[in-house]
This record gives C-alpha cells, structure tokens and sequence, in this order.
C-alpha cells in the first residue's frame, strides 16, 4: 500500500497548489466523506443533485493506492449524451493531478498520475468481453511542447515494448442504453489504431455516473452489487437526481438495507438547505473537483431559496376590476372551495378506515396540479393484476361507497376541473371546453415562450 502525503493540482491557468492531505483540503466536506466511503467501502451509492465530479480524483487515488502484482484497474461508465464533454473535462483533470508519497520518514517529490497510469476511452463488447477502440490519451496538458512531444513519444515506446503490462489503467466508456451486463467481467482489450503490447485486463472498481439519465432497473442494479461481492469488486452507483421512482422500496430492501458492505449518500434538497451554513465553498481553482461544482450557488445552495416568482392569473370582473386585490382573491370563495368544504364536512360523518383515502379526500392533489384528475394516478394493489397505477377516481371507487356524499362531490369536483380549455385539442382542432384551469393557463405561457 502506497502512503500519501498530499495530492495537488494545476489548473488550466494558475499555480500549483494542495489539494488535499490528511489535516487539510480543499475539497468540498461532501467530497471528502465520499471519498473516504468509496476507498472504505465496497459498494457505495450516491444520490446527488448533479455530475459526480470527483470521478478522475478517486479512480487515480485508487488506482494506485496498490503496489503488488495486481494492477487496480477501473471501469467508468458515462451516459453517452454526456461522454464527450464529461471525457475531455475529467481527461483535462487527469493530467492536472500530482501526489507526493512518504518514502521512510521523507517526502518525495510531486509526481505526475499520468506518469504511473493509463487513461483511456473505448468501447465494450457483450459477446466478447472485451474493450475495444481503445484511444490511450498520451499527450499532456501542462508543460513547454517539447515536453509533451517527447512524452507522448516514450510512452509510445514502452507500449509497444510491453512496459505497461502490470500499470493500472482507467478506461471511461459510454454507455447509451442500459448497463452492459458483462461490464464486471471484461478481460481483454483491442486499441483502435495500434496493437501495444498489453494483453490483458481485469477491473477491480466499477463506477457508474448519472446512471438515471440512461435506462435503467433498481433490481439490475442489486444484481450487479450481488455480481461484484462475488468478484470482490469495488462499485460506485451514482445518480444525479435523487428523487426517483422506486427509489424507497430499493432503499428498503433487505439485501440493500441490511447489507454492511453498502454505504448511501443522499443529497436531497432538505438536506442542502439544512447543512448550508455548514459547509464551507471550496476555493475557485478547487470548487470543479467538489461535488457540487459549478452547482454550489444554484443548485445545492442557494443563496435566495425565498425568492419565487408567481403570477396570479384571474378572469375579468362584471365589476370594475381596479377592485380586485391579492387581499380579495385571498379570501373570495370560488366553486372549487365551495365542492373542497362539502368534501371535507362529509368526511367527518362518514366511516373511512383508510387513513390514504381520507387525506386523498380532504386534501385532493388534482387542486395543485397541472394535470387533469384524469391524469393524476395512485399505486394500488389488485389481487388478480398485482401492484398497478390507476386514476384518483378509479381508486376511490374500490375503498368508499360510490353513493356517499363524499364521493359524488369528489367526483363532482373532477368533473368541474376536466371540464376546462386543453390547448393541445384545440390546436389539433378538437372539441374543448371554454373555462380556464391552471393547465390551461401553464398551455398557454408555454406557447407564448415559443413563440
């Protein structure tokens, strides 16, 4: 195992400086509690609000943190929408990070990444196991051009003589669909243009980024964490919204819940606005290398969380509408509270065990929607079908009588909602009523901003 004294950095137009030791860093707190999970831990999930960013920092870490005979080699897998953007970005990174290792009781020298391990892009082969196209990045992106020129040329050299055989290498590849189901299991490579001398190869990390915004299945996913404890690899899984559907009944399965091996990181909004005044901005040079990133201000916290920007919209008066106030609107009954307060009075004399339809009653999602009721679905359980989703009115149908007084102003108030101008019908030249609703009105906002 390789000691570390510190890890720094160049960037693009600046000075060297430290980036992260043992009693200091740079980084972002998140990012390094996720880097301390990730080289700790066998499987680690991240549920993030954005890029993972951290990825070219921890793969060279681990990459080579391990100095026997065995190379750590890693697998990235990016969308494939984003790879070439997020490829040039972390390849720019990769040439731009340095360490320096205890040798005895000193310290040596900073030391280029670059100079002890490959970085790659390629493809994968399901039926071959096997990456291929593979492009070697062999030029760096600091120093005079002599420089450069002349290490492109050495290691040129020591590929064809075989010199990299036992170097750990880090191969991203893109992935446009779902996840390859042998990306565990690759043990060969070709190269796109010449065929080095390295014959073999065998992951031992596994990260996959953004892996929401490709197709996907929870229960791929606990395959492939079951497929890597076999193998003894380490996996990151890491999505870039943590909000998704599925999401609680993966969390709470079993074999990820009670599974030791596993550690979960969750960065929901709640979270952010509750750690903001916690965490510390990384420095400008450092703040791309964090986790949040570019997204620090915007995204993860936000400096005016208040500010909201809402228009209220109402039909012209019979009266003068030079009356009409905030102060009005807010205390004015319309036909909609009118149905809500009959709902809500009826509920209180009638026998509803379920405490899911009662507030489903009182307090009726449709309202706060830009969808019709017809549109708006509720997951339920049939003992002939399983688990499915059916519309609010379908289910309330199957849990209360459809004669009490509850239900008929329910479905009197769904009635009132759908019963409004849907723009799409009309510019397709369909029948469509003439009132207003909050879809209709979002319709038409949405034209004007094309237009």
């Amino acid at each position: 195992m390789i000691h570390f004294k510190e890890i720094d950095y160049i960037p693009i137009s600046g000075q060297q400086f430290e980036l992260y030791s043992k009693n200091k860093s740079k980084l972002s707190d998140l990012s390094l509690d996720l880097i301390d999970t990730i080289l700790k831990k066998r499987v680690t999930l991240v549920f993030s609000q954005g890029p993972l960013n951290i990825t070219p920092f921890i793969s060279c870490l681990y990459a080579i943190s391990n100095n026997d005979n065995i190379p750590n080699n890693v697998v990235i897998g990016l969308p494939k929408q984003i790879f070439q953007d997020k490829y040039q970005e972390y390849t720019k990174e990769y040439f731009s990070l340095l360490y320096r290792k205890i040798m005895g009781s000193s310290t040596t020298n900073p030391f280029f990444f670059y100079h002890d391990i490959l970085w790659c892009k390629g493809k994968i082969d399901e039926e071959k196991n096997e990456l291929f196209d593979l492009i070697i990045e062999k030029y760096p992106v600091h120093g005079i051009r002599d420089y450069r020129y002349a290490y492109e040329k050495a290691v040129t050299e020591k590929l064809q003589n075989g010199d990299y055989n036992r170097s750990p290498k880090i191969v991203l590849i893109p992935i446009e669909n779902s996840i390859p189901s042998n990306i565990t299991e690759v043990s060969k490579i070709q190269f796109k243009e010449t065929n080095y001398n390295i014959k073999d190869f065998n992951p031992r990390m596994v990260i996959l980024e953004s892996i929401n915004e490709r197709h996907f299945h929870f229960d791929h996913l606990k395959n492939l964490i079951k497929k890597t404890g076999d193998l003894k690899l380490k996996l990151v899984l890491h999505f870039s919204w943590p909000y998704l559907r599925g999401l609680n009944n993966f969390l709470s399965d079993p074999d990820i819940k009670n599974n030791s091996d596993i550690e979960i990181f969750h960065f929901g909004k709640r979270f952010c606005l509750e750690s903001k005044t916690k965490f510390q901005k990384p420095p400008i040079s450092a703040l791309p290398l964090s986790l949040e990133g570019k997204l620090w201000n915007t995204v993860y916290y936000p400096e005016n969380v208040n500010k909201s920007n809402i228009s209220i919209f109402v039909l012209p008066d019979q009266q003068d509408s030079q009356l009409i106030s905030l102060k009005s609107l807010t205390g004015s009954y319309s036909t909609v509270d009118n149905r809500l307060q009959n709902i809500r009075d009826s509920v209180k004399f009638e026998d509803i065990i379920d405490i899911f339809t009662k507030n489903i009653l009182i307090f009726p999602t449709i309202i706060d929607s830009f969808l019709f009721p017809s549109e708006v679905k509720v997951r339920s359980y049939d003992w002939k079908t399983g688990y499915r989703y059916i519309t609010i009115q379908d289910f309330l149908k199957t849990h209360i009588d459809t004669n009490s007084h509850s239900f008929q102003s329910f479905q009197s108030l769904c009635s009132d909602i759908n019963s409004c101008k849907d723009i799409s019908r009309e510019l397709r030249g369909l029948r469509t009523y003439s009132a207003l609703n909050k879809k209709t009105l979002l319709q038409v906002y949405l034209i004007e901003e094309i237009r």
